[in-house]
């Protein structure tokens, strides 16, 4: 069942979208999923698998479209070129998401939908930024898991003339890894990634793993991220990886329940 929370983000309305199982837990967690729009997030393959794993498991799902993505598609465009013609206007749209992420859980806290201490977080690529930047601001969420996320922003070409902007260079994820060390964190990405740079993404796990207390988990397999223009090449995530990430967050829910 979904139901929409209008969401009271910066003075502004933002509809998050809130999806409930058939049966719930005793102990229910939330589960945060985000990609780009909502609608993705939750309905389509293969970005709904850790979704669909949560509340086969009796917990709630809910996601927002990013800024620039979905329902938010308003004066500065729509997608990553949308977001970096914000940035540049001055726009911080990373902050917005994680205001916006904040105002979902809190709201759902409040509502008695679940307790404090179960809330985590999953994305996409961009949507895998956003999780680190929701997980970053609001230490009420236990663990994070990112399919080939972003982590340096210019690499992406929509960004490239905004590598010395001060939005994105407090936007990348290294910039993150203060706030994100102590919670445990799962990456997965391919062996080549020339869109999100496989590169960066390994440096930020090997950085936040040196410095943090908790588990800094990587999944990597032969492949390829984000396409390619061969039909018959291995893409990467597969199935597994979404599987993966969801039993890393349901792992260290269930060793949190145990301390509750």
């Amino acid at each position: 069942m979904d139901a929409e929370l209008t969401l009271d983000v910066a003075g502004a309305a933002v509809i998050a979208t809130l999806r409930t199982p058939v049966r719930l837990s005793p102990h229910p967690a939330l589960l945060i999923s985000l990609s780009g729009a909502a609608q993705a997030a939750l309905n389509d393959q293969p970005y709904r698998i850790a979704a669909d794993i949560f509340l086969a498991a009796g917990h709630c799902v809910a996601s927002f479209d990013l800024p620039c993505h979905g329902s938010r598609e308003r004066d500065y465009g729509d997608g990553l070129s949308g977001m970096a013609t914000a940035i540049a206007a001055g726009v911080d749209v990373f902050g917005n998401i994680q205001d916006t992420g904040r105002a979902l859980i809190n709201r759902c806290i409040d509502d008695g939908r679940i307790n404090p201490h179960a809330v985590l977080v999953h994305g996409t690529s961009r949507g895998g930024l956003a999780a680190f930047h929701v997980a970053a601001a609001d230490r009420r969420v236990l663990a994070v898991a990112a399919q080939v996320p972003m982590t340096h922003i210019p690499v992406l070409e929509e960004f490239a003339h905004l590598d010395d902007n001060p939005i994105v260079e407090r936007a990348n994820a290294a910039a993150l890894i203060p706030q994100l060390a102590g919670r445990p964190l799962f990456v997965a990405i391919g062996a080549i990634d020339t869109r999100v740079s496989e590169r960066h993404c390994l440096d930020f796990c090997a950085a936040l793993r040196a410095v943090s207390t908790a588990t800094t988990s990587l999944f990597t397999a032969p492949g390829r991220s984000h396409g390619g223009s061969d039909p018959d090449e291995r893409r990467f995530p597969s199935e597994l990886g979404y599987q993966a990430g969801a039993a890393f967050l349901l792992q260290h829910f269930a060793e949190s329940a145990k301390t509750d």
